[in-house]
C-alpha cells in the first residue's frame, strides 16, 4: 500500500481520526473518537465533541487541484515535498 501524507502532516494509514472515521463498528467508532476527544483535551487544551471527530480524507494535490477546478476555485501550491 501506498504511504499517503496528508496535508495535515499525518500519515492517512496510521491517523487515528481517519481510522475512527472509517471504522464500521459504530461502538468502536465511539470509542475511539472518544479517545482522540480526551487526548486533544489532555494535550492542547482544545474541547471537542465525538461528532467532530470526522475526517473523509485529503485527496493528493493533483485530484485536488481538479476537484476546486470544477468548483470554480484554484488551489494554491507552495512547492513543498514531504
Amino acid at each position: 500500500m501506498t504511504e499517503i501524507v496528508a496535508y495535515c502532516g499525518l500519515t492517512c494509514q496510521t491517523c487515528p481520526i481517519y481510522l475512527a472515521t472509517r471504522q464500521e463498528n459504530k461502538e468502536e467508532q465511539a470509542r475511539m473518537r472518544a479517545e482522540i476527544v480526551q487526548l486533544c483535551k489532555e494535550q492542547y487544551g482544545m474541547n471537542y465533541e465525538l461528532e467532530d471527530i470526522a475526517h473523509e480524507g485529503n485527496p493528493v494535490h493533483p485530484e485536488l487541484v481538479d476537484w476546486a477546478a470544477q468548483h470554480g476555485y484554484e488551489i494554491a501550491y507552495d512547492g513543498l515535498t514531504v
